[in-house]
């Protein structure tokens, strides 16, 4: 534990500087010598850590529970990330590797050792601030749980965890630690509540991730509705008056004008197209004028004095401040720009951020009435002010950034973008070594519609014109980076259809269909939305299985990093390895199970699952029905 003294210094108590007073098979207690005790205790199938006789000169304000030495050899982590990621071998991480995240994905994570895996779940309903942190430094390497107490006008003398801590030994992979953890979340209230919605979003075959004003945005993605016939969605950016990460929460009016904007509107939802628009629901910009009209008094305060502010906008540099679950300033703002939103037409609004990073940094605002540190404020903040939205604009749906747990009973669709974290940063990989892997979908399918990808056409990140010319790349640098980088567009799609979500490309411009240069790419995302439309059952009625192994050849897979805050100097080319054909396995509500298979590559290519063979052309995709024999089963769970 982490505790504050009066004098402002941090004091550290462990279980190496304390003394044992009771242990027994069922948990144990410990005293300090400033009278501070600690019990840990198992009931009920769960541990309970709670401390009491706490000095009135001191604050307890972190709890790290449980704590892991990761020595074991060839041990990988599963983390709540996004999706899920799936570390590779804690041996091979990179010194100074550092994972430092909230469970917004989903409430535990996993050891997956040589000999012996470890499940630590945190079935928390009211989604109290909590952390976990993974590092190595100088050889060494551990993870930890960290939950932040809630601190009152005094001293908390006594407190116990409000959630138990459940660990269990099991067989299997990162599919059984996702299996395990669904029969708690199947029967938790947000699961209940989110599978009793009605989804707007189910048929949807193909998402447009599009930027920009309606003469660029509109025309392609009307003309894929055309050329399919099929439901498609459009996440529209760069809508707003104000450049991209700047002048937020602030967007109406539309920066080519309301009538042109209402125009565009109109036309999509003519031609059947889903239409959503972007909008920060998260963060005020401190370097805009309305800072100071109510942007201190929302913000998170860090417990230095600091508001928590990062400045994505790398050529403006405008610092966006986070807000805290108790932001009444900021949320009224947001209310009323939704009601715009709302009554120029549109389907749904984009929420960006509240998804993943909400519920992330405990707040010590002196303005605020929450609890000091830590506590649930922030999600029964952001649960109470995103209703608001919904009572306001009825019919309104709402959608955020990647995969969250604890707001999936509001949300209706959720981008994510993992599937694309190539383009991005080469982070993961040359830290951790190794992937993202569908446990979301493993144990929330269906729920929502999850879709997104970096993955453009030509690969030319957008531009706002809005930022200053002169950090654009020139037009004579750019190349025809689809033959440089033949199979990164295409395994970004399948990614997304074989990880159960709906397929997306981003930034589809009129070119794309005029100039022959991307005939097969246009062809490829066609013949995608339709082998995804014609297997909902599956896709998104289904349950992801147990995905079992493919025998297929593995290739080399070029990558470019690039995306719209990069700089010429800073771009990145680099080398994967990966299956030459992508993989998942699904039940059908009526039982039927199947085989999904999508080859990416330019070659035919062969494969083998269990008693099934056979080869696949270029670009294309399989649906192969299976029986109980070429099923995978979940292994047996022993309880510690």
């Amino acid at each position: 534990m982490k505790g504050m003294a009066a004098d402002g210094q941090e004091q550290i108590f462990s279980s190496e500087n304390g003394k044992f007073i009771e242990t027994t098979r069922h948990g144990g207690q410990w005293k300090f010598d400033n009278g501070l005790e600690v019990r840990l205790q198992c009931e009920d199938g769960g541990w309970h850590f709670s401390f009491e006789c706490c000095p009135s000169d001191l604050e307890i304000c972190e709890i790290h529970f449980p704590v892991w030495q990761l020595e074991a050899p060839n041990l990988r982590l599963l983390l709540p990330e996004s999706m899920g990621y799936l570390t590779g071998k804690v041996e091979k991480w990179k010194d100074g590797a550092e994972f430092f995240r909230s469970f917004y994905s989903f409430q535990m994570i996993s050891c997956l050792g040589e000999n012996e895996n470890l499940l630590a779940m945190f079935p928390d309903e009211e989604y109290y601030c909590k952390n976990v942190k993974v590092w190595k430094k100088d050889g060494k390497s551990e993870a930890s749980v960290i939950f932040y107490v809630p601190q009152q006008e005094k001293n908390c003398k006594s407190y116990t965890m409000p959630y138990p801590v459940i660990l269990e030994k099991f067989t299997g992979g990162w599919f059984e630690a996702a299996e395990r953890y669904r029969q708690w979340a199947k029967n938790s209230a947000v699961f209940q509540r989110a599978k009793n919605k009605v989804n707007p979003l189910r048929k949807t075959a193909m998402w447009f991730w599009n930027r920009g004003e309606s003469a660029e945005v509109v025309p392609p993605v009307i003309r894929f509705a055309e050329q399919s016939g099929l439901p498609i969605a459009l996440d529209w950016y760069w809508w707003h008056h104000n450049p991209y990460d700047t002048d937020y929460p602030f967007y109406w009016p539309p920066r080519e004008g309301e009538e042109k904007f209402k125009t565009g509107v109109t036309e999509l939802k003519g031609n059947g197209v889903f239409t959503q628009v972007y909008m920060n629901g998260l963060t005020w910009d401190m370097d805009n004028a309305s800072w100071k009209n109510g942007g201190e008094q929302s913000s998170i305060v860090k417990r230095n004095g600091e508001i928590m502010n990062i400045a994505f906008n790398c050529y403006n540099h405008h610092r966006l401040a986070y807000m805290c679950g108790e932001a009444e300033p900021f949320q009224k703002t947001i209310i009323s720009q939704a009601a715009k939103i709302h009554q120029a037409g549109l389907d749904g609004l984009y929420l960006d951020q509240i998804g993943c990073v909400s519920n992330f940094i405990p707040c010590w605002s002196p303005f605020h009435r929450h609890s000091r540190g830590g506590g649930n404020y922030h999600h029964q903040g952001y649960a109470a002010y995103l209703e608001k939205v919904k009572e306001n604009c009825p019919g309104l749906s709402l959608s955020t950034e990647d995969c969250t747990e604890e707001y999936l009973d509001i949300f209706d669709s959720m981008i994510v973008l993992c599937n694309s974290i190539e383009r991005t940063t080469t982070y993961w990989t040359e830290f951790f070594h190794g992937d993202f892997v569908p446990v979301f979908q493993a144990i929330y399918h269906g729920l929502a519609a999850l879709f997104g990808t970096y993955a453009v056409p030509d690969s030319i990140p957008p531009w706002d014109n809005r930022w200053p010319n002169e950090d654009r790349w020139p037009e004579k640098d750019e190349e025809e980076w689809e033959k440089l980088y033949p199979d990164q567009f295409y395994l970004e799609v399948a990614r997304n259809v074989v990880c159960g979500m709906q397929p997306t490309v981003h930034c589809l411009k009129m070119n794309h269909w005029t100039n022959p240069r991307f005939k097969e790419i246009m062809k490829y995302l066609l013949t995608t939305a339709r082998f995804y439309f014609d297997h909902l059952e599956w896709l998104f009625d289904g349950e992801m299985m147990n995905p079992g192994t493919l025998k297929v050849s593995e290739i080399p897979v070029k990558f470019m990093t690039r995306s719209i805050y990069t700089k010429k100097e800073d771009f990145k080319s680099w080398e994967r390895i990966f299956p030459a054909i992508l993989h998942s396995v699904w039940r059908s509500p009526d039982g039927k199970s199947v085989l999904i298979l999508g080859n990416y590559t330019q070659e035919e290519q062969s494969f083998e699952f269990k008693r099934i063979h056979g080869s696949m052309p270029p670009r294309s995709w399989r649906c192969i029905p299976i029986d109980k024999e070429n099923c995978f089963s979940s292994q047996n769970i022993e309880k510690i």
